[in-house]
């Protein structure tokens, strides 16, 4: 074999992900068609949960959180990162990656899995700014305190200037008497 034709075997397994080597079976379809339909639920189930108000995602989440001490399974794994995607009531954005990580770090690939890196991802988004949200309340809770002290120091050297304003309006009042 040639080392052009080699290099384009490895680029094809490389851009196929290796999915060009296996036998095209009826159990592979059934399983990806499968994987669709599950991930074209959970997308339905992602809208419905949008269109439901606060409370009724309250209810929701503790009960996909039951389901999921019950059977550990993707599908429930993959609703409560929804869940927690559209409600920060029902956890954090953390929480919600820790959730996907068995997903995540499954081998093989397909639709779930591929649902779950991208809803890992945007969870992984929700956790910086959540952390950058704590930074920016945290130095504005200093910057506060710092303009109470400057205003504090303020008022105390207007409290001065005014006592020695007195003084010297009493004292030039004392002399020219």
């Amino acid at each position: 074999m040639s080392r052009s034709a080699l290099v384009s075997v490895l680029l094809a397994v490389v851009i196929n992900g290796g999915c060009a080597f296996l036998p095209e079976t009826d159990w592979y379809h059934a399983g990806l068609a499968a994987d669709t339909a599950t991930v074209n639920d959970l997308t339905a189930f992602g809208k419905q949960l949008a269109d439901m108000n606060a409370e009724e995602r309250k209810v929701v989440c503790v009960d996909t959180r039951e389901n999921l001490k019950q059977l550990e399974s993707d599908i429930n794994r993959l609703r409560l990162a929804l869940i927690i995607e559209l409600s920060p009531q029902c956890g954090t954005a953390k929480e919600g990656m820790d959730v996907l990580a068995p997903v995540v770090s499954a081998t093989g690939g397909g639709p779930i899995k591929n649902f779950a890196e991208h809803h890992a991802a945007v969870l992984g988004l929700m956790a910086k700014q959540d952390r950058a949200r704590r930074n920016l309340k945290t130095t504005l809770g200093k910057e506060r305190k710092r303009l109470q002290e400057t205003e504090e120091k303020l008022e105390a050297i207007t409290s001065i200037e005014k006592q020695l304003s007195e003084r010297e309006g009493s004292e030039g009042n004392g002399q020219s008497q």
